[in-house]
């Protein structure tokens, strides 16, 4: 029996294909993310209607009708999988007679207006090959061959030395060339260009041998090679021909209609940055998600841990895929940013990442500009300086009305300190304008504020207990400082202004001077059994005095060691990060903040998350807030009809 070991290249593409998927390390799990496409030019973005006039040299009308129908069948999906034509076309059965009378520019205007249209596309075949070319390669025919035995006694035919030989091929092929040119029905010519289009198919001893795919991901390649029917009967010239047809056709679409594709984006798997065991856990889980096609629980998951951990690219870069997923570009670009800048070198997938949300939300400000309609129609958020001043996107729909009756009538109580004239340490431009601002900010949302300004730490245990005598079970309470803030001992303390540096000296000393927030803060709003609890800490400034007096001190507000059921910490900065004072009538952080409570319909979980990839995107990641939540149900600042 002779057996046959081929050594044409086509034909070991299959085989170099898949063994290349199983040794180079396959990219991580995809997401599909609907990408929105305009026009090359703007100004094309604007026709809704379009008259396909036969192209000139196009035997049998095939382009034209290709073309046709590639334009006919663009439509935009909404998220209730409702589609929406974006442009109307009028077909050659009735542009046919019209094209007799075309002659010239003059002429495609009073076609265009004739026929009702916005623009008349037209143009002529400038070439249309296809051919067939015969050539050889070589396979390798086993010259020699010996019976042998396996360990079961079974024999086999083992081949000892083999010959080259020539075997037949042939190779067919296609290409078109077009020139088109869209004129609008003023006379005014939109569009003028060339396209080309090629397809080709091999076969060797009459089995196709076409190329095999190399984009793309293991799993990716294996199903386009296995759709390309390797074995089979070769293409014939004129199928070629009508596919180098399409293939220009679908040129022509994308360079003048707005459209839609879904592409597969990849999430990052690498959990660097993430260093609490609970919150990697959680990571690692999402990343499960995301393989089996549950973009859904990767992206609850991912948000979840977000809440908590601010220092991992893969979680920025993560986040910034779902908000794409949700069509939020502008979101999703704050986020690919902030972990862009984040990388010690470049990264193939944020870089990515970041050109195509820039490109997207260009994208969608132009069919802003020229096809609101198409927007509308698919629920894309238009967060732009055009659309809304909003920096969050907000929507009453989705509410659950038992939350909407409960914010009728629970009772919301607040706690806010300012503390800016420190004795011993430096004294803050920003922090008793930031708890006043913050104080009328949550007195137009209905909570009842007591507020101290500049205190002592005897005033403040005397405010302290004014605040936790007004505390109820099932209401909703905050605490908002801002001021100086240390982490000493794994103790993060709120400092008075009469706080000495000379007290860091000792650990158990600092924190009898000082607002622990996690021995007494966060105990007293347990206690009282708030249904809600959240503490804001506006006070990881740096204080040299503070931090040169002792090793045990550490820049910023450390994570604390628990966090209450019901309850959401967020601080400024994050672990070894300091927080930037501002320049302007607020800190960073307060100012984003009073952004994010006054924007009506917004649940906290993700109000926050906001805040933080806001401040994290001005400072370039130098200051990235830290939030540390165990949620049990929803709260909201405010709910607008």
């Amino acid at each position: 029996m002779m057996t046959e070991r081929l050594k044409s290249s086509a034909s070991l593409t299959v085989l170099a294909t898949l063994l290349a998927g199983c040794v180079t390390p396959a990219k991580g799990p995809t997401a599909e993310v609907q990408i929105y496409t305009a026009p090359v030019d703007a100004h094309v973005a604007a026709v809704k209607s379009i008259a396909v006039v036969p192209f000139e040299r196009d035997q049998s009308e095939a382009f034209s009708r290709s073309v046709e129908t590639a334009i006919a069948n663009v439509a935009l999906t909404d998220k209730s999988q409702s589609r929406q034509n974006t442009v109307s076309v009028v077909g050659a059965d009735r542009t046919r007679s019209v094209a007799r009378s075309i002659g010239d520019q003059a002429g495609l205007t009073s076609a265009a207006k004739r026929l009702g249209v916005d623009a008349v596309l037209a143009g002529e075949v400038a070439s249309a090959l296809s051919k067939s070319e015969p050539y050889k390669e070589t396979k390798s025919v086993c010259a020699r061959e010996v019976t042998k035995q396996d360990k079961k006694g079974r024999n086999y035919q083992e081949c000892q030395s083999y010959t080259e030989v020539a075997v037949p091929c042939v190779k067919n092929s296609a290409s078109v060339t077009v020139n088109y040119r869209l004129t609008s029905a003023t006379g005014e010519v939109l569009m003028r260009k060339t396209v080309q289009a090629n397809d080709a198919d091999y076969a060797c001893e009459g089995k196709r041998v076409r190329p095999q795919a190399t984009e793309g991901n293991f799993l990716d390649r294996l199903a386009a090679n296995l759709n390309r029917n390797i074995g089979g009967p070769i293409t014939s010239p004129a199928d070629l021909l009508s596919n180098a047809y399409r293939l220009a056709g679908e040129q022509i679409k994308d360079q003048i209609v707005p459209g839609q594709k879904t592409v597969k984006i990849e999430w990052l798997s690498n959990g660097d940055g993430i260093n609490d065991a609970r919150a990697k856990e959680k990571f690692d889980g999402a990343i499960k998600f995301a393989a089996a096609g549950r973009a859904d629980r990767a992206c609850q998951a991912f948000r979840d841990v977000y809440l908590q951990e601010q220092q991992s690219v893969s979680l920025h870069y993560n986040v910034g895929l779902c908000d794409e997923i949700d069509g939020q570009p502008e979101l999703a670009f704050k986020r690919y940013s902030t972990a862009d800048k984040m990388l010690t070198s470049p990264n193939q997938a944020v870089s990515a990442a970041v050109l195509r949300v820039q490109q997207q939300v260009r994208t969608i400000d132009v069919l802003a500009d020229k096809r609101p309609d198409l927007l509308d129609a698919t629920a894309v958020p238009r967060t732009g300086s055009r659309k809304t001043v909003n920096p969050i996107a907000a929507s009453a729909a989705g509410i659950d009305p038992k939350i909407l009756a409960a914010m009728q009538s629970e009772r919301r109580i607040a706690l806010v300190i300012g503390n800016s004239q420190y004795r011993s340490v430096p004294v803050l431009r920003n922090a008793s304008k930031d708890a006043r601002d913050i104080e009328a900010a949550l007195k137009s949302l209905s909570f009842n504020v007591i507020s101290g300004y500049d205190l002592n730490h005897v005033q403040t245990l005397q405010l302290l207990n004014r605040f936790k005598s007004n505390l109820r079970k099932g209401d909703v309470g905050l605490v908002y400082f801002a001021g100086h803030g240390i982490s000493i001992e794994n103790s993060n303390l709120l400092l008075p202004i009469d706080f000495l540096s000379s007290y860091a000296k000792d650990g158990q000393l600092a924190r009898s001077k000082a607002l622990d927030i996690e021995q007494v803060l966060a105990p007293m709003m347990k206690s009282a059994g708030t249904r809600f609890s959240m503490i804001v800490a506006d006070a990881c400034r740096e204080v040299p005095q503070i931090a040169s007096s002792s090793r045990s001190i550490a820049a910023g507000l450390t994570a604390p060691k628990t966090v209450a059921t019901g309850s959401l910490i967020i601080y400024a900065a994050g672990a070894n990060q300091t927080a930037d004072d501002g320049d302007g009538e607020n800190g960073l952080f307060t100012a984003n903040f009073l952004k994010a409570i006054k924007t009506p319909n917004v649940n906290i979980k993700n109000a926050m998350e906001w805040v933080a990839s806001a401040v994290s995107a001005e400072t370039n990641g130098q200051q990235v807030p830290s939030i540390y939540a165990e949620l049990t149900g929803e709260f909201y600042f405010a709910v607008q009809p």
